[in-house]
């Protein structure tokens, strides 16, 4: 037991060694200034986390309109320049077609065929 004793206090009589001051202040300095950024990263990290959370559980009222948003018809045009985009009624423009033809056919002397193709002409409108 003495020897117990004695080697404890040989132990808290050793020689202190010289200790640079500037140097221990920076390197307390310097982990005081890890742990402050260390901390702020983690409030950082968790407010981006808390933010992705509402913005996804804000996304759940909202109906999915994967259809409309993935791909296009494939009759749509953006530009809207296709032929069968153009806002005309087609019909219009075949029976003045048809009309012209007719009075080519009857100049001509092609009397039947006009009259066939008036006939087309009244039928067309008809089903209008």
């Amino acid at each position: 037991m003495i020897d117990i004793e004695k080697q404890l206090l040989d132990t808290r009589k050793s020689d202190i060694k010289n200790i640079n001051e500037d140097e221990f202040l920076y390197k307390l300095e310097m982990r005081v200034r890890h742990s402050k950024d260390n901390r702020r990263t983690v409030i950082y990290s968790f407010m981006m986390l808390i933010v992705l959370f509402i913005l996804t559980v804000s996304q759940y009222d909202n109906p999915v309109m994967l259809d409309s948003t993935n791909y296009v018809d494939e009759t749509e045009n953006f530009f809207e320049t296709d032929l069968w985009n153009i806002d005309i009624n087609s019909l219009d423009y075949d029976s003045l077609y048809l009309n012209d033809m007719a009075y080519v056919l009857l100049e001509d002397g092609y009397l039947w065929e006009a009259y066939e193709l008036i006939s087309v002409l009244e039928q067309q409108k008809r089903d209008l």
